[in-house]
């Protein structure tokens, strides 16, 4: 129940913050813009899920940190791996 509403309101918020953007994405491959709130939400939905599990022992800070880096840079790049 708690993943189901949690994709919910992130997918509610995605549609509305991409809606109000320009993406040329839109135009060339509009499955992407389908594809990428699913991808991002699953992964917020599942970190946040094994940082609660942890009982929050990693400061909010810290999480939001990585999280950011994960999002800006990419998995791989924030890895450390040159792609």
């Amino acid at each position: 129940m708690f993943r189901q509403r949690m994709q919910e309101r992130f997918l509610s918020k995605f549609q509305q913050e991409i809606g109000q953007m320009s993406l040329p994405v839109i135009e060339k491959d509009p499955l992407m813009l389908e594809i990428m709130p699913i991808f991002v939400s699953s992964a917020m939905i599942g970190l946040l899920s094994w940082w609660f599990e942890r009982q929050a022992k990693i400061p909010e800070e810290e999480i939001a940190r990585r999280i950011l880096v994960i999002m800006t840079q990419g998995p791989l790049r924030a890895l450390g791996l040159d792609v």
